[in-house]
């Protein structure tokens, strides 16, 4: 049976943002499946681009941004920062809650999406966050149309203060957003979550405490899975680490540095930041001990990572309990961890998983000086079950929960 399904994603690909990957791959693995998807999204600015294709079958409609781009960037010259602070000046009069929520203009366009869905026959909804607003609408036109089945995906925790400007806030707009969640929740016939922490968080207050409330982790393509890999002989050990630098870690990289003087480890980031660059620098590990490379498709991401000792990741406290997507490429591919960071649920499984190696952030030094020792002696786990993580799994298990609402 072929279902008509409405996606909303403020960022859809040829958009270059990350917050696109999971709903055009999943889009794309229903259409594979037979099912009829249209999507609302935000406008591209001109020549952007991203990695990630879109199936040709999805419908695609799209919004302006309305939300000023100034404060997407951080201001350098005079007029940026008077630009800047102008646009933040205007956002706080006009608003009540979060003035970092990209999507606070579309509540009108809610309105249209319900006429579109009407108009179209389509009965299914999902919505994926942040920005958060996007979800508050679509639980209040959930309310006027009781008759839509709406799945609520909450990708990053909506309340915490690391997440989309919310520590920023003060405490009214705090509560503000907070009702916004609470109202969502107990609103959205599912809500999709990422990691089981968020699920037992939201539980007691979404509706019949948290029977709405379903896991779906962060998928990977099938470029990246292997059953096995081949162990590359490198004089040194290489270790690469892709995408965006989690910002607050210059001490780790000022120990990081340190140790890299001393032992046979090459680091290569593909990134478009030169985060921490100074600081590699100063101890004269650039270009010896580490590299900063431009970002790369994932095809060429399966490819380096199949030709590296293993995979550097490192896990601030405000990520100590999430399993991100970095963690499912890598696994797929069968390559060994090396996280660096702090202890929770993502270093646990990683550990208890025999997925690779853990180095609290106090234990980095002596961490990477038996680095090659612990690599050699890791007893890999080729028989980890990666089938949650395909997408064409995941999409038909969205499908299952909108056959069961």
């Amino acid at each position: 049976m072929t279902n008509k399904i409405l996606i909303i994603s403020y960022t859809f690909p040829p958009m270059s943002g990350v917050g696109g990957r999971r709903w055009a791959k999943l889009s794309h693995a229903m259409c594979e499946l037979g099912q009829e998807v249209h999507v609302f999204c935000a406008k591209p600015e001109a020549g952007e681009t991203s990695y990630w294709d879109v199936h040709p079958s999805v419908i695609v409609n799209r919004f302006p941004k309305k939300y000023p781009q100034i404060l997407n960037r951080v201001p350098i010259r005079f007029l940026e920062k008077i630009g800047y602070r102008l646009s933040l000046f205007i956002l706080k009069f006009f608003t009540k809650g979060n003035y970092y929520d990209r999507g606070i203009f579309w509540e009108k366009y809610f309105e249209k999406i319900g006429a579109y869905m009407h108009q179209n026959e389509i009965r299914n909804l999902i919505v994926t966050g942040g920005p958060f607003s996007l979800l508050y609408n679509a639980a209040k036109l959930k309310t006027r149309h009781p008759e839509i089945k709406y799945i609520a995906d909450i990708r990053d925790e909506w309340g915490a203060n690391e997440f989309y400007g919310f520590g920023l806030l003060g405490e009214k707009r705090k509560r503000v957003e907070l009702k916004r969640l609470k109202f969502t929740l107990q609103h959205a016939d599912r809500v999709l979550v990422p990691y089981p922490y968020m699920k037992e968080k939201y539980s007691p207050q979404s509706r019949n405490s948290g029977n709405n409330l379903s896991i779906l982790p962060h998928g990977v393509d099938d470029i990246f899975f292997r059953n096995l890999r081949q162990v590359p002989k490198h004089k040194e050990i290489v270790l690469v680490n892709f995408g965006s630098i989690h910002s607050g870690q210059e001490a780790a990289m000022t120990d990081l540095a340190s140790v890299l003087v001393c032992v046979q480890v090459h680091i290569q980031f593909y990134t478009n930041e030169k985060k921490y660059e100074s600081i590699f620098s100063t101890a004269n590990t650039i270009p010896n001990r580490v590299t900063y490379n431009n970002p790369v498709n994932e095809k060429k991401v399966s490819e380096i990572l199949n030709d590296s000792d293993a995979s550097l990741l490192f896990i601030p406290s405000h990520f100590k309990d999430s399993i991100t997507t970095k963690f499912m490429e890598i696994i797929a591919s069968r390559t060994p961890i090396v996280a660096i960071g702090t202890e929770g649920e993502a270093s646990t499984f990683i550990v208890k998983n025999r997925l690779g190696i853990f180095i609290p952030y106090s234990n980095i030094s002596s961490g990477i000086m038996n680095l090659k020792t612990e690599l050699d002696n890791l007893d890999y786990n080729n028989n980890f079950d990666t089938k949650l993580f395909h997408f064409s799994n995941q999409a038909e298990q969205i499908l299952n929960i909108i056959k069961a609402i």
